[in-house]
Parts: structure tokens; C-alpha cells; sequence
């Protein structure tokens, strides 16, 4: 597997211990559940609710660390630290920069597991 990208593809095999199929499965979960996290965590964020911007991102930092995206989950930690203070002044560009991730997650996977 390829290890260019947003997924650090090494990671997910070690993790798994280089079980195609494990690793299928995640990916799948993945594909099946992230639209909804984004959507969730785009309407906190557009709404500037702290409380639930800290929570939907806590929720997709774990789901792009489950896949090994560690660039989208440092960025969904930043804006769950942010709603956890209540400062949502960078959140549209955090949210930005976190969908661009999951966009390319998603491609990956999709590139990858056929």
C-alpha cells in the first residue's frame, strides 16, 4: 500500500498487523460514518456552538486517528481545544482545512481498496 497522502498507510498496517481485510473494514466504517461527523461538526461550527464544535470535533479526531490521518487529526484537535475554551474565531478555517482532509482520506481509501 501506498504511503503518500493523508493516510499513513505503514501505521494502519502495523496497527492491524497487516491485515488487508481489518483494514478494509476500517476504512469502510470510515467512509460510511464521516459525511454524517462533517456535517454534524459543520453545523456547530457554523452555528458558533462551542460546546457541540468540541464535541463533533472530538468525535472526528478519533475517527481520522482510527485511520491513521494524523495530519486531520491534529486539526480536529485544534478545534476541539478552541470550543473547549470557547474561542470558535479560527474555527471556519480550522473546518476548512479539516474537510480538505477527510475529502482526501476518502479519495485514498476509495483509490486504494477497490
Amino acid at each position: 500500500m501506498k504511503s503518500s497522502g493523508v493516510i499513513d498507510w505503514s501505521d494502519l498496517e502495523e496497527r492491524f498487523g497487516g491485515d488487508r481485510e481489518l483494514i478494509e473494514a476500517i476504512a469502510q466504517l470510515f467512509l460510511e460514518h464521516v459525511d454524517r461527523q462533517i456535517s454534524e461538526l459543520s453545523e456547530a461550527v457554523h452555528s458558533q456552538n462551542a460546546e457541540a464544535v468540541w464535541q463533533e470535533a472530538h468525535r472526528i479526531k478519533g475517527s481520522l486517528a482510527q485511520v491513521a490521518a494524523r495530519e486531520g487529526q491534529e486539526l480536529a484537535f485544534e478545534l476541539e481545544s478552541a470550543g473547549r475554551l470557547g474561542d470558535l474565531s479560527q474555527s471556519l478555517p480550522l473546518l476548512d482545512r479539516i474537510l480538505a482532509v477527510v475529502h482526501e482520506a476518502k479519495a485514498e481509501f476509495l483509490r486504494q481498496l477497490r
